[in-house]
């Protein structure tokens, strides 16, 4: 019987595939290797709450101590969705604190302050932002460490150094945790970036060039445990920057080509690197890497340049095309991101951006286009990571004058408004759509290989790569179209968790 339940969500909507969190299970081994059985359970937040119920009766016992939440991108979630997700967490919530006031209430990632609404006062003991596992290990093991601060109530830690060495450390499965060679997990073979584009805030950005590396022996000996007991050949990396040296593709290049298996991967890639270390670009093929996404962020240069994004847009958009019309081919599916509203960058660029996307002769994959985000740091703080934007907003033109969370103005312009951000996505959204560049490249594909293996007579990944984005396309969103496939698989997972 476990002595913590540790429970995952994944929307009902398109693009998210239901797949699995990686997170959990980073948190679920390290309670496991203190002694602190853990059951895993994903999905929760598509459970009726008689099977919330249900399920709690069947794993709550006089040993369990903690209940965990693992947010991975709630506050991002359509509305809808989000407030599902917090309706079943109230729910357990409620549940736990009327029939066993003893056991510790607890969240973790990125969305944990979620938690800090006043719905869920009295209700929560604790949460850990970012790579807390210097924090959750002695928290589970009872060590009284201080929080760094105490909000309603509730025990907030977001320490990031400490004595936890991440290089030697694996993401271990269990037969409960009911992963089969289907399933495509996120492997962390890497954590932080060397870079710090002023648009992002992450724990470990600005770390230096070879620190986070996994072990060669430690992660080799945790791909093969996974191959061995569940058939796991397919992962999703969630490293930064992937190619942040050379050293590191070659040490990973040892790792990946000396398996009893043909490894295939998804990673994030810097394009700058690659143009200045071409002889990273053949290693990548040879190491498994089926899909990649590269932030582009703006072919506007002065606009790239001023986030830490330097490249020539003409280079750019040259070097992506070789890499899929000469160097890579088409069984490496590339896609990119754009941001709508940076500084400096002008109408007439976004105008032609949208003919590149709609261009013909563009062989790209996929483009996925954001809005700038910057939230207003007034209504974040205290956060112990802000971006370049939040921290100097002044320098960079942004402010908030009707005080909302992230509707930003900027006096450097050309864009001054979040809303003008949005309705330049907009456009950008309407071109994707029209260029079937929404579905396959970069993460994509492979985040929609356990859905699609869940089918009677499914096609292969060697199958998917070798279908063109329209043929790719037209066949994923027939499966989105037929709710009733998504809906059996994670009515499959529920039941071999109920039984």
């Amino acid at each position: 019987m476990p002595n913590a339940i540790l429970l995952a969500a994944v929307p009902h909507t398109p693009n998210y595939y239901a797949q699995k969190s990686y997170g959990v299970h980073r948190v679920a081994t390290e309670f496991r290797k203190q002694g602190v059985s853990t059951q895993v359970v994903h999905y929760f937040n598509r459970f009726t709450d008689h099977e919330l119920e249900t399920l709690l009766k069947k794993f709550v016992n006089p040993t369990t101590n903690i209940i965990g939440f693992s947010t991975l991108f709630w506050e991002h979630y359509e509305q809808r969705e989000k407030e599902l997700v917090l309706n079943k967490a109230e729910f357990v919530a409620n549940y736990i604190r009327t029939n066993y006031p003893n056991i510790k209430i607890i969240a973790g990632g990125p969305s944990c302050r979620i938690f800090l609404k006043d719905r869920f006062t009295n209700k929560i003991d604790a949460i850990f932002e970012g790579f807390s596992e210097n924090d959750f290990i002695d928290y589970v093991t009872g060590k009284n460490k201080l929080p760094n601060k105490v909000y309603k109530g509730i025990s907030m830690y977001n320490n990031i150094h400490g004595t936890f060495n991440f290089s030697e450390s694996q993401t271990i499965y269990e037969k409960n945790d009911y992963f089969d060679s289907c399933d495509v997990p996120i492997l962390e073979v890497g954590r932080g970036c060397i870079f710090k584009c002023k648009f992002c805030g992450f724990a470990l950005n600005g770390k230096k060039k070879f620190d986070y590396i996994k072990d060669e022996s430690i992660l080799r000996d945790e791909l093969i445990k996974n191959y061995e007991n569940f058939g796991i050949q397919n992962y999703i990396l969630s490293d930064d920057t992937f190619n942040d040296s050379t050293f590191k593709i070659e040490h990973l290049h040892n790792v990946f080509t000396s398996l009893p298996f043909k490894l295939r991967f998804s990673c994030y890639l810097r394009l700058d690197l690659l143009r200045a270390h071409p002889e990273q670009i053949p290693l990548l093929k040879e190491m498994g890497l089926v899909g990649t996404f590269f932030g582009i962020e703006s072919f506007h240069y002065e606009s790239a340049k001023l986030i830490g994004k330097g490249i020539r847009p003409e280079v750019a958009k040259e070097m992506l095309q070789d890499l899929k019309q000469n160097i890579w081919g088409h069984k490496i599916k590339i896609g990119i991101g754009l941001i709508t509203g940076l500084p400096y960058e002008t109408y007439e660029s976004y105008d032609k951006t949208i003919e590149w996307i709609l261009d013909e002769n563009n062989l790209i994959d996929q483009v996925v286009p954001f809005p700038l985000t910057v939230n207003n740091p007034e209504k974040m703080r205290p956060s112990p990571w802000d971006s370049e934007f939040q921290k100097n907003a002044k320098d960079y033109g942004f402010s908030w004058p009707d005080g909302h969370e992230y509707n930003w103005h900027n006096n450097i312009g050309p864009v001054s408004t979040r809303k003008e951000a949005e309705e330049i996505y907009n456009r950008y959204c309407e071109a994707v759509s029209k260029s079937n560049r929404w579905k396959q490249g970069g993460f994509n594909l492979l985040k929609s290989l356990p859905l699609i293996s869940s089918q009677k007579n499914p096609p292969l990944l060697d199958d998917l790569l070798e279908m063109d984005r329209y043929t790719y396309t037209t066949y994923v969103k027939n499966i989105e179209k037929n709710p009733s496939i998504e809906t059996d698989y994670v009515d499959a997972y529920k039941k071999r968790l109920l039984q």
